[in-house]
């Protein structure tokens, strides 16, 4: 049945566990907010001329492998990377857990 912003079905009132969720959430972010808070500030100065070699190098690349080509090969690396890290992420922390 619908009430407003407010479902119940079956008499179970789900709209407080949506408030205790976001409660979570939010205590969480604060947690978090506080250790990035105690981190120094990184400033740093880039000469032009690294980012124009820089730049030159990359079209250089792209001239002779066009975009289409480069970019699924790329994703593709990205791709088995990130899954090779979350899976040893995961063994590394089921291995923290005693059984």
């Amino acid at each position: 049945m619908w009430m407003g912003t407010l479902w119940i079905y079956s008499g179970i009132d789900l709209a407080g566990c949506i408030m205790i969720t976001d409660k979570l959430l939010d205590l969480v972010f604060k947690l978090i907010e506080g250790f990035l808070a105690n981190i120094p500030a990184i400033s740093f100065d880039i000469d032009s001329e690294v980012i124009d070699v820089a730049l030159g190098v990359i079209d250089g690349i792209l001239y002779f492998f066009p975009l289409d080509k480069i970019l699924p090969i790329i994703s593709l690396i990205v791709a088995i990377q990130s899954f090779r890290i979350s899976i040893r992420l995961i063994t590394t922390i089921i291995s923290f857990i005693p059984f």
